[in-house]
């Protein structure tokens, strides 16, 4: 049986609350199917792909067992989804080729969706560079902001590697000029910062109960590592966050399992997601600003590992 699932309209304005919502219903839906239907998403609707919308589809798409097909495109959201690599992901297969892949990109605004090997450090390492690099050239990236894009890209790469259990990495990249931001994603399909706590045998389950109450203790400098003080950074993410929310006026939205933390201008908030709903690994996504406070100094927040 042919199950076809709507896919809804968002447009450039659409907070990633509603992005956030969009991408739950086609998943729930497909989810919903038996698993000899055959599964239409319709993007019939659909004049603009939210960045953040259309990385989490295609990072699903990728992962998932069904045989899904895309029908009614418009133009521009067609050429731009065979752009990204929406179908096939880019294969970063080693250091060397993740350095020769992606720098054909240097003169276009976005970095396709690219799937990496989250097990080798020198992989991890050149995908590192090159991401940073060529996104600096795409948004001409001013000096002083440069070394703070290597720290956010490197943490965030780093975290696959050490905490997901998870074979591979993906990351999307897409440069807004009208909107003076970056919008770049970052995530795996792993076992989610609450099932690395989990794992990791420290801490007592009862406190343990709440997805929700994990996430901010992983965004609050607790540690799975059992290190000494100085190298005991766990995650890395208050450092990441409040790098680019306080100092650079970014913003910092993440999903892992089942609960969600943003983090922006108008505040934070995490929440835990309703019964039912949980992505399956962690997905970070990280508004970048071209343009950063006067007097912003990297090391001000890198200092406070």
């Amino acid at each position: 049986m042919i199950k076809k699932i709507s896919i809804p309209p968002l447009d450039s304005e659409s907070r990633i609350g509603k992005a956030f919502n969009a991408l739950f219903y086609v998943i729930a839906k497909t989810e919903a199917t038996e698993a000899s239907d055959s599964v239409v998403w319709d993007f019939s609707a659909c004049s603009f792909l939210h960045p953040f919308f259309i990385g989490g589809l295609s990072i699903y798409k990728h992962n998932s067992d069904r045989q899904i097909e895309l029908v009614g495109l418009q133009e521009y959201p067609r050429r731009y989804l065979t752009h990204i690599h929406f179908d096939s992901t880019l294969e970063l297969q080693d250091a060397n080729s993740a350095k020769a892949l992606m720098a054909q990109y240097e003169k276009k605004t976005y970095i396709p969706i690219c799937k990496f090997d989250a097990t080798d450090e020198n992989t991890i390492d050149s995908v590192t560079s090159a991401l940073q690099s060529i996104i600096q050239r795409q948004a001409n990236l001013p000096t002083g902001i440069v070394s703070a894009l290597s720290y956010l890209i490197g943490e965030l790469t780093a975290n696959i590697h050490d905490h997901s259990q998870s074979p591979h990495g993906f990351m999307f990249s897409q440069y807004l000029e009208r909107e003076g931001c970056i919008n770049l994603c970052i995530v795996d399909k792993g076992i989610s910062i609450y099932g690395s706590f989990l794992r990791s045998g420290k801490f007592l389950i009862e406190n343990l109960a709440n997805e929700g109450d994990v996430l901010n203790m992983a965004i609050s400098h607790y540690s799975t590592k059992n290190l000494p003080d100085e190298e005991n950074r766990g995650f890395g993410l208050p450092t990441t966050k409040n790098m680019l929310v306080e100092g650079m006026g970014g913003s910092f939205f993440i999903l892992s399992g089942g609960a969600f933390h943003r983090h922006d201008s108008h505040g934070q908030q995490t929440v835990a997601l309703p019964p039912g709903f949980s992505w399956d690994g962690t997905f970070i996504l990280l508004k970048i600003p071209v343009n950063v406070p006067d007097g912003f100094n990297y090391l001000k927040y890198a200092e406070r590992i």
